[in-house]
């Protein structure tokens, strides 16, 4: 099965007839054509976020969906703690001084 990706007009919309008309998951699903788990997942999405009506009614789209997706930050990524922990942490070399290109003068000085 292909993950498609909705605008984020569709998740607007589909907000508003959730949080302000009170539809159901399954008539919201109808009338945007899409799977009711996926309009169930950004109501649940939109139920766990600090939107209220008003924050509905006059942000943008783009705002509403980039406020109620969760964040995926890389470093809270296992790839990049393993990544971290074995190439840029290493303990025995914690107070290490690197001369200047330049002048030939440590960082330290």
């Amino acid at each position: 099965m292909t993950k498609k990706t909705i605008s984020p007009r569709y998740i607007k919309g589909l907000i508003i007839q959730h949080a302000i008309h009170g539809d159901s998951a399954a008539l919201i699903a109808r009338s945007f054509k899409i799977a009711r788990a996926t309009v169930r997942a950004y109501i649940e999405l939109y139920n766990n976020s600090d939107l209220v009506h008003a924050d509905i009614l006059n942000l943008s789209a783009n705002n509403i969906a980039a406020s109620i997706r969760p964040q995926n930050s890389i470093y809270k990524n296992a790839k990049y703690i393993t990544l971290r922990d074995r190439f840029f942490v290493n303990p025995g070399f914690k107070n290490i001084t690197l001369p200047c290109v330049r002048t030939g003068i440590s960082e330290n000085q």
